[in-house]
């Protein structure tokens, strides 16, 4: 293959919706440098390789002007993997841009400013430039390792997280289950010394890996999620890959307040990102959040008649206080609707 540049095209590989996940059987296809699959379909590297490439066949979708890969890996101390992407444009493809170097237990590290003026990629976002959108996706996942008797690298899951141009409503058969509430454990960010203004996402991921059995203090999890090129605590793809080594996690974006009633109703609590900018935008809330923020949802109740979300945040200064009730109507407002999914499967 030249310089990783000719593509698989598959006629049927033409994905519907906001959301792409790819694993298993999908890894049979594209392109291998080095690279096998185990007996789980797993991509590692070739038992005398230290290092090889897994390039996907192009991925036609509906139109979008904003990605968010994530992934889910085992990468054993020594070894570390990368992911890149590219995006088809009105007939032309992009450059490919990094998500960087990302291992559990070394190197993860953002590359900033990638841009070819028909893409940017922002940390974990690519955005579309100047009005237009995307329909296709390709992407290369590179595998490496110190030496051979290092473990390789397992690659389970890929996710694309899409911002559609024309987005549909999910269609979400909802009853009043849904008024109900998880025992999500509760933590603060705010007690962490030095780092607790900045670690809502950790602390967020913290809390639902607690709910599924996975206990790690908080300010482990954010040692582990930490962005050292972005010196960001908050990179949504590097957060989910550190839930992913402990259950199936990815970052979505959903379509409306019933895509997180139907995740409750399932019993799986829901990490959403909002930005808030007045006190009375979302009341009852610790603070504004005008730079954006993580929480936990884990349930809803109506309370004088009103419907309201039940959320852990952790921006609450105590523990105590952690658990917040809001408003559906004002949390609807400062919703992103892009959220972090851990579930078991």
């Amino acid at each position: 293959m030249n310089q990783w540049n000719n593509f698989t095209e598959a006629e049927d590989l033409f994905y519907f919706g906001n959301l792409i996940i790819n694993g298993g059987e999908d890894f049979v296809e594209g392109e291998k440098e080095n690279i096998i699959l185990n007996n789980n379909n797993e991509i590692i590297l070739e038992k005398s390789s230290l290092q090889g490439k897994y390039i996907s066949p192009i991925m036609t979708t509906q139109g979008f002007n904003e990605l968010v890969a994530s992934w889910n890996v085992d990468t054993p101390m020594g070894s570390e993997i990368e992911l890149l992407v590219r995006v088809k444009v009105q007939e032309q493809w992009s450059n490919w841009v990094t998500y960087g170097k990302w291992s559990e237990n070394g190197n993860r590290e953002s590359v900033n400013n990638q841009s070819d003026g028909m893409i940017n990629m922002s940390i974990d976002t690519l955005e579309v430039l100047y009005g237009k959108d995307a329909n296709a996706i390709i992407y290369m996942v590179e595998l490496r390792r110190e030496n051979i008797n290092i473990p390789s690298p397992k690659v389970r899951n890929i996710f694309f997280a899409l911002k559609l141009i024309d987005e549909i409503e999910n269609a979400v058969a909802l009853d009043k289950e849904y008024f109900m509430e998880l025992n999500v454990p509760e933590r603060s960010q705010m007690v962490v010394p030095e780092i607790g203004s900045v670690i809502c996402s950790p602390t967020s991921l913290s809390m639902v890996l607690e709910y599924y059995g996975y206990y790690v203090d908080t300010v482990e999890v954010a040692e582990n999620v930490l962005d050292k090129g972005a010196n960001i605590y908050g990179n949504w793809s590097f957060n989910v890959a550190y839930g992913g080594t402990k259950v199936y996690s990815y970052v979505a974006r959903f379509t409306s307040i019933n895509d997180i009633k139907e995740k409750i109703v399932r019993g799986i609590p829901v990490i959403a990102s909002i930005k808030s900018i007045t006190e009375d935008s979302l009341i009852g809330a610790p603070q504004t959040y005008p730079s954006g923020h993580l929480l936990v949802v884990r349930g809803f109740k109506i309370k004088n008649g009103e419907e309201y979300i039940i959320v852990n945040d952790p921006a609450a200064k105590e523990v105590e206080t952690v658990r917040r009730e809001y408003k559906v109507s004002q949390f609807e407002r400062v919703w992103s609707k892009m959220v972090y999914i851990l579930e078991k499967k």
